[in-house]
Formats: structure tokens, sequence, C-alpha cells
């Protein structure tokens, strides 16, 4: 490749030039300019942008997937627990209502037995055993208040 130089004329002027004296000429590279390449700069810009953003994301899915975990622990645990406890009540429950269980505790705790055939009183009803609907919940609850004052009268 050639190199292209410039020349400084400026021995050849007026004030300057004497007839013995060969011109002096400068020579000096001119320097080439090179195009600037932004098809690689923007693409890699691009690419580096598009790689911190896929990163970026991973990172946070990641993240959201870890919570999300977390919270499945959690809640199974306290399901466990909840299970546990229903399970105790239950158990507990049928306990309780067992009959053999609540005859040994009326024997046991309370001094309770059996009625004697004295302690007993037969109870004829002359009612029909046809259940009435009340109409209202005022009627309900005086029925009720009525069954159990008639029971009550009837003892004493």
């Amino acid at each position: 490749m050639a190199r292209e130089y410039a020349y400084d004329y400026s021995a050849y002027t007026a004030e300057r030039a004497l007839p013995y004296k060969s011109p002096k000429v400068q020579e000096r590279e001119i320097p080439k300019i090179k195009p600037r390449v932004k098809t690689k700069y923007s693409l890699n810009r691009i690419l580096s942008v598009a790689l911190i953003a896929t990163i970026f994301v991973v990172v946070f899915r990641y993240t959201l997937i870890n919570e999300m975990n977390a919270n499945n622990t959690k809640l199974s645990r306290e399901l466990s627990a909840v299970t546990a406890e229903t399970d105790l009540a239950r158990i507990t429950l049928d306990r309780t209502t067992d009959l053999n269980y609540v005859e040994n505790t009326a024997r046991e705790m309370l001094g309770m037995d059996f009625p004697q055939s004295y302690q007993m009183t037969n109870v004829t009803l002359t009612f029909p055993d046809k259940a009435v609907k009340a109409e209202n919940q005022a009627g309900v609850f005086q029925t009720v208040g009525n069954f159990f004052g008639d029971i009550l009268e009837y003892l004493y």
C-alpha cells in the first residue's frame, strides 16, 4: 500500500526564495481515518444486555420458586399439626362417648348406680307419635319451655 504524503510548500514563498538554495520539502504522513465499525460494537452491547436480562429473569424466577417451596413446606407442617390435633380430638371423643367409659365414670367418680325398681316411674303419653312443625322461632322456644315445664310439674 502506498503512502500518501503532504508537501509543505511554505519554502516557495517570496520571502524565502533564494536562487541558490533548493526548496525544502517537508514530508509528513496523512493519517488514515478508519471508519467506525458500529455494527460489532452495538451487537456486543445488545448481546450483553440480553445476557444480563436473561440472568436477571432466571434468578428472579428461582427466587419465586424458592419462596413458593418454603410456603408449601410451612403449610404442610401446619397441616400435619392440625391433622394430629384432629386425630387426638377424635380419639378423645370416641373414648368419652363409649358407653363402658360413661358407666365407669358415673360409678367411680359420681357414685351413681343403676336405678332400683322403686326409683323407676313409668310414664304414659297421651300425645300421638307425630311431630308438628313449629311456625316460627318464638313458637319453638315456647314449645320447648312448655315441654320441660310440664315435666317438672309432673315430677313435683
